[in-house]
């Protein structure tokens, strides 16, 4: 039998407790409007998803340098190994260009987290000092690059290499 057709002396089951509480929210200050709006909601949610390439994250935190001399005294060149902390990219290429009024640029491409660039080396009291950066790259797309400092120098005969 249908509710519409039930008579006056039929409950319907659960009609005393939805009563009940239509009368508590309309007692608590939400009004008629506010309880039939708890009844009766309506909602429609839509999302989207686009693709495309992403940038990879760039390199952060510390950058080390390792100098390694080039051969005989008469090689004039030195291996400055540059080590950083992986991202998510495929290649990074690391830039350094000389300061002063010599300038010189060296590049490498590398698809781990080190290259070693090879720099003219530093005679008996001189010291060199670079800019350099490291690129992180992913899908065509180039990341912010990480600038730091890398100074090459020899003493007395004895090389040293920095980076800050």
């Amino acid at each position: 039998m249908s509710p519409a057709a039930a008579g006056p002396g039929r409950r319907l089951p659960g009609m005393r407790a939805a009563l009940a509480l239509y009368l508590v929210i309309v007692t608590a200050g939400l009004g008629a409007a506010g309880a039939q709006a708890l009844w009766s909601f309506n909602s429609a949610v839509s999302a989207g998803v686009t693709a495309g390439a992403w940038a990879p994250n760039p390199v952060t935190g510390t950058v080390t340098c390792t100098r390694q001399d080039g051969g005989p005294i008469t090689d004039r060149y030195a291996d400055i190994t540059v080590r950083w902390t992986a991202t998510d990219a495929v290649s990074y290429t690391v830039t350094a260009v000389r300061k002063g009024s010599a300038s010189v640029t060296i590049s490498t491409t590398s698809t781990t987290s080190s290259a070693t660039l090879r720099i003219n080396r530093a005679t008996l009291f001189d010291s060199q000092e670079y800019t350099a950066t490291i690129t992180a790259t992913a899908n065509g797309l180039q990341a912010a690059p990480r600038t730091f400092s890398l100074e090459m120098g020899t003493f007395l005969g004895i090389p040293t290499v920095g980076c800050s």
